[in-house]
């Protein structure tokens, strides 16, 4: 817990000079410094008399070197009073002069006197203030910007520097309604209550901001899951080598099953239980290894190819013919030709030799390729065995998990509607719950891949 204070209640009694009030102040902020203070606010409000409020603007900057390392925050500053590109302009600058040490405490307002001023009514309130907040964040990006809102355009436009923080100093929303509590949990980083707050109100305004930003934390993954989902999709369709069709390549998950009937996990394991047998099967039946097989045969093939270098090569042949100038007596004249031949390889001997050792050679590697092969189909039956069996077991526990974080949530709903629970435990068990949920899903997801890594293990894979 840090402990700060308001200078608020320090700009009383007025009957003192401007600038007694303002060099007390700063008297009273060195001191807290000095006593580990964590931070010091200030308010702002225009057209105050009788009550007197110093800008914060100035007023941050002289109190900057006086503060050591304590926090300043406006706390707050009413910014639909104020142009945006002003303010960030300002803040920036702010934050440099105090190192990084500022907080921008924002809030709509509510005297009509003051947004009389800058041609504002009520109405506009909140949406000036949504629309500045965005507005800020682009123009401390650092990088040029075009905005067209309803009471602020810039055309083009990049700030000379950003703020010391990055991306900017943290923004703090005042809020005293359920409304207001939802908006600083959307558009801000955090939230003040006050200063017209009841205590009892403020418990059920902590509830209400923590469920908005678990919310928005919600839409958050969502959004993370469905990019992950598209990366994903991106990333098989470059390793399978098609083409993309956006229609072909919708995935339809509501045929997935949401839950696995735990009963066939002992019909499973009775299947899978001999260890050799499996891997028999695998050498079986596995593609890759009946490759391995082919490609021993050809190897060995090679062999006796080469090997038929050194045997002689016979060679016979014969030919039967006529010949006679007369064609009416051509088969007047007779010639038979026999001829036969016996080729020794006497010089290239070495050749031969050579060959069949290579093809030797190649037909011990096709062996160690095919051993080496059976060696890999028992370690995948080994992994594919202990993943099932893990996945088996998760499984179970996350069902059990389920059950007991629904339980809890269905108490926290109870209490909660009976007066005895608060929103914030009902929350918690609700995300609980779906956590336990969600690990179920993916436990359901892990079982069916371990069956499936186990049928390609054994060569019998199907859809």
């Amino acid at each position: 817990m840090q402990i700060g204070f308001h200078l608020t209640p320090f700009w009383s009694p007025t009957d003192r000079t401007p600038t007694q009030i303002i060099d007390e102040a700063v008297e009273v902020v060195r001191a807290a410094s000095a006593m580990g203070y964590a931070w010091v606010s200030m308010g702002h409000h225009w057209l105050s008399h009788p009550t007197v409020w110093p800008q914060p603007y100035p007023l941050i900057a002289r109190l900057a070197p006086e503060t050591g390392s304590m926090q300043l925050k406006t706390s707050v500053l009413l910014l639909p009073l104020l142009n945006p590109v002003e303010v960030a302009e300002n803040v920036a600058t702010l934050d440099h002069i105090t190192h990084g040490r500022l907080l921008l405490g924002v809030a709509i307002g509510y005297r009509e006197k003051e947004l009389e001023t800058v041609g504002l009514g009520r109405k506009d309130r909140a949406p000036k203030l949504e629309e500045s907040i965005h507005l800020l964040k682009q123009l401390w990006s650092g990088e040029e910007v075009t905005f067209q809102g309803k009471y602020a355009k810039v055309t083009k436009g990049r700030m000379g520097f950003t703020p010391y923080q990055k991306p900017h100093p943290p923004i703090e929303m005042g809020a005293q309604s359920e409304g207001a509590t939802k908006r600083a949990a959307r558009i801000s980083d955090g939230v003040f209550f006050g200063p017209q707050v009841a205590w009892g109100d403020i418990r059920k305004l902590a509830d209400v901001y923590r469920q908005r930003v678990q919310a928005g934390n919600d839409e958050l993954a969502v959004i993370q899951a469905q990019s992950n989902y598209e990366s994903s999709k991106a990333d098989l369709i470059a390793y399978l080598g098609v083409e993309y069709d956006e229609k072909a390549w919708i995935i339809d998950v509501s045929q997935a099953p949401t839950d696995i009937d735990t009963t066939e996990f002992g019909e499973l394991n009775h299947r899978y239980d001999n260890f050799d047998n499996l891997v028999a099967t695998g050498v079986e039946q596995r593609p890759d290894h009946q490759a391995t097989g082919e490609a021993l045969n050809a190897a060995s093939s090679s062999v006796t190819i080469a090997r038929a270098g050194h045997l002689p090569t016979v060679s016979a042949g014969g030919s039967y013919g006529y010949s006679n100038p007369k064609l009416d007596k051509l088969t007047d004249n007779r010639s038979l030709s026999l001829n036969l031949s016996v080729s020794l390889p006497i010089f290239n001997g070495f050749g031969t030799s050579n060959a069949v050792e290579q093809a030797r050679i190649q037909e011990m590697n096709a062996r160690e390729d095919m051993e080496q092969s059976k060696r890999q189909i028992a370690v995948d039956v080994r992994k594919a065995l202990l993943n099932l069996e893990q996945a088996e077991k998760r499984l179970i526990v996350t069902k059990t998990s389920v059950f007991s974080a629904e339980m809890d949530r269905k108490i926290a709903e109870e209490k909660y509607n009976l007066g005895a629970g608060t929103l914030l435990d009902m929350l918690v068990a609700t995300a609980n719950y779906t956590n336990a949920v969600s690990g179920k899903v993916n436990s359901i997801f892990d079982f069916l891949l371990a069956k499936k890594s186990m049928e390609y293990a054994l060569g019998s894979i199907t859809q």
